[in-house]
């Protein structure tokens, strides 16, 4: 490897050896490796440019730091629009074709409108509960709300660390009591919060108990789901960007 600012700054008659980097400290990358671990390495080393090598360590090209940025740039819009439970588009969006938009979104919308059709199932299994306990049905939304919100928040979070190199399967459980730990915080709060509601709502103070209780399970779950499912997906070479906020939303409420 050659810099051109060292091969500017030497003296003329200094000999190519002594300005360059020897093979052996030289960092290459072989023709398969996956682009996100190139954006590391670049990230990691601070390169402006990368050999590619093939089998046997012949170079079959370079990768510079406008490539970088380009892959980059395409990973990310790809994943906020799978996070957003669409596939991404194939060219910019005032150019995209409205046939194309919706053929992008309908398969997720009727995969979630599946998914969440448990949800109604499970709300049918406790209708005499519910019936027994009309005020009960009040907080449906409010719990399901929180659940969905709380899980999206996390797995955003964990599939950004993710993507960024801080966490990998190997951290699982360590990300796993990261968030249980922030759960209980969270959670406790919107226990606290759904128990004022229930009270302002005039419901008696069991219910607004049992809603309090619910709420803090709820975030834990959540928490649970969203932080353990990427890391997962990731392990079995699957893009955890498809574990998408709606998705998770839509699995913690059945759930």
């Amino acid at each position: 490897m050659l810099s051109l600012h060292k091969l500017v700054l030497a003296r003329p008659h200094t000999p190519v050896t002594e300005v360059m980097v020897p093979r052996e400290r030289t960092v290459t990358v072989p023709i398969d490796l996956d682009r996100e671990a190139v954006t590391q390495l670049f990230a990691e080393h601070r390169l402006m440019a990368l050999p590619v090598v093939d089998a046997e360590d012949r170079i079959r090209g370079v990768i510079t730091a406008d490539d970088v940025a380009e892959a980059v740039e395409e990973e990310t819009t790809e994943d906020i629009a799978r996070l957003g439970a669409a596939e991404p588009l194939d060219e910019p969006y005032m150019r995209a074709p409205i046939l194309m938009i919706a053929r992008k979104r309908v398969g997720w919308l009727l995969a979630l409108f599946l998914v969440q059709a448990y949800t109604g199932t499970v709300l049918r299994h406790f209708q005499d509960v519910l019936e027994q306990f009309m005020a009960l049905a009040f907080f449906v939304p409010l719990l399901i709300g929180t659940g969905g919100n709380a899980g999206s928040q996390t797995v955003t979070t964990v599939i950004r660390a993710m993507a960024v190199g801080e966490v990998s399967f190997t951290d699982l459980i360590r990300v796993l009591w990261k968030e249980l730990r922030t759960s209980v915080l969270l959670g406790a709060a919107m226990a606290l919060a759904s128990f004022g509601r229930s009270a302002l709502m005039g419901v008696g103070p069991e219910i607004g108990l049992v809603v309090g209780l619910t709420a803090l399970a709820v975030v834990m779950w959540a928490a649970t789901v969203a932080s353990v499912l990427p890391l997962v997906l990731r392990r079995f070479r699957i893009d955890p960007a498809v574990v998408s906020a709606p998705l998770i939303s839509t699995l913690v409420d059945g759930t």
